[in-house]
């Protein structure tokens, strides 16, 4: 069996998870593609930090808030097909990479941002929780 979101995050604070209509309202602010395991993350838990493990902590952003971080960031400007959704509280950025059909989960640096520096971490979002996880052992 597959672990589950809140699996994944256990021991971090999650907000409540969203209904379609409002996660319908973040994708046309956005005016991007939001990949479908987000989109199911997104219905269970909205908001995510603390500790993953002992070693990775962990912010991801809640969704009304994601344009304004967005725009904070200058991401339009260094790197208009991201979506930042999150970061691991200091310079590394969790965006999901629109270029890639269904979306991609990468990190990014937050200063120096630009689509040449994005690291694939997956292609779903728990794989990428998965992931973060695995590297917290």
């Amino acid at each position: 069996m597959l672990p589950t979101y809140k699996t994944l995050v256990e021991g971090c604070k999650m907000g409540e998870g969203m209904s379609v209509n409002s996660i319908d309202e973040v994708r046309k602010t956005l005016g991007k593609p939001l990949p479908n395991s987000y989109v199911e993350f997104l219905k269970e838990m909205n908001g995510v930090e603390g500790f993953i493990g002992s070693t990775v902590y962990l912010v991801l952003w809640p969704a009304d808030k994601l344009a304004a971080y967005n725009e904070m960031y200058g991401v339009c400007e260094f790197a208009p097909d991201l979506v930042l959704i999150g970061s691991d509280g200091g310079n590394t950025g969790y965006a999901i990479d629109t270029r890639v059909s269904g979306g991609e989960f990468a990190e990014v640096p937050l200063v120096g941002m630009s689509h040449d520096d994005t690291t694939k971490i997956s292609n779903t979002m728990s794989d990428f929780l998965a992931s973060l996880r695995a590297k917290a052992q």
